[in-house]
């Protein structure tokens, strides 16, 4: 997330804030010098705050729009949307509560970028710090842990005192499904299952991906924020899998 804010910062917001929060300056002061000053800088815990806010929530924007739409006009089988469970106006209303929620995991994940900026996380940058065969086997740790860790968390999303509350609203698109817990072994396979078992009796599209309540979603994607306070894992390689991740967030929400 350094690399990311960096470069809007040098960008746009070193503009943005000095605009906004300008630095009083005095006659010494160079006008160049000037134009960047801000009384907020780089280093304030609320700029980075607000700054972290702005780009990922920007970002989930891009992603959701960007993935889902090309899912949809590409690959998506439009005759799906003849079935009698597909809602009135449903891809309106998935677009609208994904749109609406995305803001919400922002704040609630926000904390996460903001440790992993000030050096608790344990990402690297230099890819022989633990050499590359390490390297590649984080990319199966990552998967194993997060999928184990979204497997656990869903399933107690359907305990009845969290699912009314906080995970009924997602099964809104891709419909109500109950499984034996002992029976699967990870995510994966999970989804797998809830896809075939409620094939005939619901009829998702791929804007239904981010359609969460901000805390069901904001839970769900917690695996993937503890693993590198966790387990060591290269900074580039971190922010390919998280756009991987929104991918197949895509794909297993495309009714097929």
């Amino acid at each position: 997330m350094d690399y990311l804010l960096n470069a809007a910062d040098h960008l746009v917001l070193d503009a943005v804030y000095a605009t906004l929060f300008p630095l009083a300056t005095n006659a010494t002061t160079t006008t160049t010098a000037s134009a960047f000053l801000s009384s907020l800088p780089r280093d304030n815990d609320l700029r980075i705050w607000l700054s972290l806010f702005v780009l990922v929530s920007l970002g989930g924007w891009i992603f959701y729009f960007a993935l889902a739409s090309v899912s949809y006009f590409l690959f998506y089988d439009k005759e799906q949307m003849k079935h009698p469970r597909f809602l009135k106006d449903q891809i309106k209303l998935e677009i609208i509560c994904a749109s609406t929620a995305i803001p919400g995991f922002t704040i609630l994940t926000v904390p996460f970028f903001w440790l992993e900026l000030k050096g608790y996380s344990r990402l690297y940058e230099d890819p022989a710090e633990y050499g590359y065969v390490y390297l590649a086997l984080s990319v199966a740790m990552f998967l194993f842990f997060t999928d184990m860790g979204i497997y656990f968390i869903h399933r107690a999303e359907h305990h009845p005192s969290i699912y009314k509350r906080v995970h009924k609203p997602h099964h809104k698109w891709i419909g109500e499904f109950h499984l034996p817990i002992l029976s699967l072994a990870c995510n994966h396979l999970s989804i797998i299952a809830n896809i075939y078992s409620v094939y005939f009796q619901t009829v998702p599209t791929p804007f239904a991906s981010h359609a969460f309540h901000p805390v069901d979603g904001w839970l769900q994607s917690l695996p993937y924020h503890i693993f590198p306070f966790v387990f060591p894992l290269h900074k580039v390689l971190y922010l390919i899998l998280f756009v991987l991740v929104n991918a197949w967030t895509v794909m297993i929400h495309d009714g097929g």
